[in-house]
């Protein structure tokens, strides 16, 4: 599977904008803008808010368990701590575009 880069998705927002030729300024701004978003959604679920962009799907935070493992190689008991996990839920009109 190939990777889409923010540079890509930059370049594919710039396309979408008639621009065909990009210059190099506007390709930093394009991700400068995604950077801002990236980072307005990370910021949001960090403040234990769901994030959700519709017809594309909610971005949100779900606390793990405490559990208790077990080290194979010493033998021991060992706590994994409850932790905070990023989750994303995609909206219905973007799971029938997959299909």
């Amino acid at each position: 599977m190939e990777s889409l880069t923010k540079r890509d998705l930059a370049m594919t927002v710039l396309k979408k904008q008639k621009i065909e030729k990009p210059k190099e300024v506007e390709i930093r701004k394009a991700i400068e803008f995604i950077n801002f978003i990236e980072s307005a959604i990370i910021e949001g679920v960090k403040n234990g808010k769901r994030v959700e962009l519709r017809g594309f799907g909610s971005f949100y935070q779900k606390e793990s368990n405490r559990v208790v493992a077990r080290n194979i190689s010493k033998g021991k008991q060992m706590i994994i701590p409850i932790q905070n996990n990023a989750k994303f839920k995609a909206s219905p009109f973007f799971t029938k575009q997959l299909n």
